[in-house]
């Protein structure tokens, strides 16, 4: 009985901790890095602390809030990096909404389905791409720092009249309160910091999922451990009570 409640209790354990192996076949993405706080929601109203190994389905919310930050590792090895103050809602495998904050993206390339970016007054549509995405103040900003793409790399449409602005490799534009794209070109020193925050990206992804599968393998032999495995405490004086009743008897059968 004992050792069905563990069982239970390691279950419940993995799945609400997120280190559930292929816990949710529906699942889109999965939470490798968090920073100070980061909280998730399923319905955008309840929230509660987001921890690494997270798995994370279509319709999830996460933000971060000040000093904080946490990185998206989606299924086909797209990358996000929500910063401090940031709010996202995943809309799909190549779709998230962003309600306010900034966030750095790595976009697995796939120009028949861009990566789309959605804040409250425009898309941005992604395809194969490095940059950062940013919603403020009824502002959206689009930064295009590096792509394995020539031409038709992203564009950012403005909602209201669908105004798009495409860009090219070190381009950013912005559509301001009044509608009006700034458009200028990044900085030498705008793109070496990017560099170096993309490896970084790209670093904490890969530790995270290797401590996520390390977590995994650790639960998943806890719960397929022998019905025979040694005992402690209690059940194992129980076991050896037994034995001994069972030698008793045994001594008694061939004294007759």
């Amino acid at each position: 009985m004992k050792r069905t409640c563990l069982l239970c209790f390691l279950s419940a354990f993995i799945s609400t901790s997120g280190f559930a192996q292929e816990s949710a076949s529906n699942a889109i993405a999965v939470l490798v890095k968090a920073v100070g706080t980061v909280e998730s929601s399923t319905d955008g109203n309840t929230w509660t602390k987001a921890e690494r190994g997270l798995d994370l389905s279509a319709g999830f919310s996460l933000r971060t809030m000040a000093v904080s930050s946490c990185v998206i590792r989606f299924n086909d090895g797209t990358l996000l990096n929500l910063k401090a103050e940031s709010q996202i809602k995943l809309a799909g495998a190549r779709a998230t909404d962003v309600q306010t904050g900034k966030l750095t993206f790595a976009i697995k390339t796939n120009p028949a389905e861009p990566f789309k970016f959605v804040s409250p007054t425009a898309v941005g549509a992604i395809k194969g791409t490095e940059g950062e995405f940013e919603v403020s103040n009824d502002e959206t900003e689009l930064s295009i720092f590096s792509s394995d793409r020539n031409d038709d790399i992203a564009d950012l449409t403005r909602l209201k009249d669908n105004r798009t602005e495409k860009l090219g490799i070190g381009e950013r534009v912005r559509f301001t309160r009044e509608g009006r794209p700034l458009r200028r070109l990044l900085s030498a020193t705008e793109r070496k910091t990017f560099g170096e925050r993309l490896k970084t990206l790209r670093t904490d992804s890969d530790k995270g999922m290797k401590f996520i599968q390390r977590r995994r393998e650790q639960m998943q032999k806890k719960l397929q451990r022998p019905q025979n495995a040694p005992k402690t405490g209690s059940l194992q004086r129980q076991s050896q009570l037994q034995q001994q009743r069972q030698m008793a008897k045994l001594r008694l059968r061939l004294q007759r």
